[in-house]
């Protein structure tokens, strides 16, 4: 990896995996979050971030190294250096509902085979949902995923300590 990539805000998702080694992230001006081989983090629109290897690291904006080639090794050309696969994406969806149930910087840790991770989106999906709209808990259990609406209330309440209507109506009082 180079010693730091930056960019500015862009007007789609940024997505990065590390596939081998480790990085450090940080979106806007919030303090870095380590990466390890296996982890994803997805950046929502209108944000700025850097990944470095170093923290020390001079900052490059990533529309350089890419015109320079310097981001464009062929796997294994430097043994131990940090490998990721990174990308954009963007919606044709002009309210973009995609973004309105996610964080600004959604972060998944490598889990090997645990659903953790998927779960505890789900949850959070889940969580921003029974917040923001008036949809019932059935409907947004089935958005989320669950066929079973008892299914998803025991879960929801095991991972936030609250059944979601509970969750709602606490969340809506403040």
């Amino acid at each position: 990896m180079a010693p730091c990539i930056a960019t500015g805000p862009r007007e789609h998702y940024a997505f990065h995996v590390v596939s081998r080694g480790t990085a450090l992230f940080a979106a806007d001006a919030a303090d870095p979050v380590e990466l390890a081989a296996g982890d994803v983090v997805v950046l929502a629109p209108g944000f700025a971030h850097t990944l470095r290897s170093d923290p020390g690291a001079a900052t490059r904006d990533v529309r350089e190294l890419l015109a320079e080639g310097a981001l464009c090794h062929p796997a294994g050309t430097r043994p131990g250096a940090t490998q990721l696969v990174c990308g954009s994406f963007r919606f044709d969806d002009p309210h973009d509902a995609f973004r309105a149930v996610l964080p600004a910087v959604p972060h998944v840790r490598a889990a090997g085979n645990s659903a953790a991770p998927w779960l505890a989106w789900r949850m959070q999906k889940a969580a921003v949902l029974l917040r923001t709209e008036r949809r019932s808990s059935e409907a947004i259990a089935r958005h989320v995923g669950y066929d079973s609406p008892v299914a998803f209330a025991k879960t929801f309440k095991r991972v936030t300590g609250r059944p979601p209507g509970e969750y709602r109506r606490h969340a809506r009082t403040g």
